[in-house]
């Protein structure tokens, strides 16, 4: 079984959504003076890699993550190759549509735009340039009937608000999770199948969102049937 970690790293002064609290990391107590290491942590709950609630941009009932259930952060997912996107390409429904037929209502969605890899050695056009979902992206993944979707940048959408807001609230009204700031692999880019996914955030009571280390396991897993016998899920 192999285990592929889409986590970004957390540390002190973290890249962060611009605006957000910083990331701040810090040791207050160490082995030499007390015995043992402590550190302090101080963080916003979309900060890194993360979930985003329906809460996160609309007042709804049960919009909270905590509202949703450790299962809705697991289950089989896709993984849609957009690393031929350049500096505010738009995803659009043709550049998914290629993923119709093995994707199905229930599974995980992750866009991989490969954008991460600019996270550190170009913070301006990591920031500024992504591709980004258009209205009519959210729409054609919202009919698909999944149940989270997740990117390897800190926002589906881009910093420019008339392009942010609008995908966030369609795929979040529909109560679909958002997972940003993921690393995604190459190796889940060779070839076009079902992998699964594991991506339950902290329970933090009542927020918006929560930190997640989410990771994508590359074989099938096994589960006892209420009858005893083995089962693919």
């Amino acid at each position: 079984m192999r285990v592929f970690d889409l986590a970004q790293p957390l540390f002190d002064d973290c890249p962060a959504y611009p605006g957000d609290p910083r990331v701040r990391l810090r040791t207050i107590r160490t082995i030499l003076e007390h015995g043992f290491r402590l550190e302090a942590l101080s963080l916003a709950t979309h900060s890194g890699t993360h979930v985003d609630a329906p809460s996160h941009l609309l007042e709804m009932a049960e919009g909270s993550i905590t509202d949703f259930p450790a299962s809705s952060f697991v289950g089989p997912c896709v993984v849609a190759d957009l690393t031929a996107k350049g500096d505010d390409d738009e995803i659009t429904p043709a550049d998914l549509e290629p993923y119709r037929e093995i994707l199905e209502p229930g599974d995980i969605l992750l866009l991989a735009t490969g954008w991460s890899r600019w996270r550190e050695t170009d913070r301006e056009r990591w920031m500024h340039h992504s591709p980004y979902l258009t209205v009519a992206g959210a729409e054609w993944i919202c009919a698909r009937g999944v149940k989270g979707v997740g990117i390897d940048h800190f926002t589906i959408g881009t910093t420019v608000e008339k392009f942010d807001r609008p995908p966030h609230e369609i795929l979040l009204r529909r109560r679909i999770w958002i997972a940003e700031d993921l690393v995604i692999p190459g190796e889940l880019l060779k070839e076009r199948r079902k992998w699964f996914y594991v991506g339950v955030p902290l329970k933090v009571q009542g927020a918006s969102g929560a930190p997640v280390r989410p990771v994508v396991i590359a074989q099938d897993i096994s589960t006892r049937d209420d009858d005893g016998s083995r089962g693919a899920v």
